[in-house]
């Protein structure tokens, strides 16, 4: 017996899940395409985890003084390096990128893409095209 409704289900989730954050992305990098501007920022923390985290300090044009996370343009800094930012003056705190970098729309596709797959492998597995009972076997 084919037990569709769970695989279909949790593709339909990690869908919409992906589709959410690809659009949170997209958001992102537009925002900061079309109405972001530039400041200078000073390092004031770089840690480790899985990867390296950045948070630089700089002061959006009309407002005080931020500290955010950016991720750095394939070097390493230091506390105390200047490093030029974009930001979105409707949230500095949120958008912000290195200015080398600039916005970017690659993990809007990255989870478009994700998100049409899921949806695939949902209408193969209602459908019964994917029969992951047999699969198992």
């Amino acid at each position: 017996m084919n037990r569709r409704g769970p695989s279909t289900f949790i593709a339909l989730v990690v869908a919409a899940v992906a589709a959410l954050a690809a659009w949170q992305m997209h958001a992102d990098a537009e925002a900061l395409s079309s109405r972001g501007l530039g400041a200078t920022g000073v390092v004031v923390d770089v840690w480790f985890s899985k990867t390296m985290h950045v948070e630089v300090r700089y002061a959006p044009h009309d407002g005080p003084e931020v500290v955010a996370q950016v991720d750095t343009a394939g070097w390493t800094p230091s506390v105390g390096d200047q490093v030029p930012v974009l930001y979105d003056p409707l949230a500095p705190e949120d958008r912000v990128v290195d200015a080398r970098l600039g916005p970017d729309g690659t993990g809007a596709w990255i989870g478009g893409s994700i998100s049409a797959l899921c949806l695939v492998l949902a209408a193969l597995t209602w459908t019964r095209r994917i029969d992951w009972e047999r699969v198992r076997r």
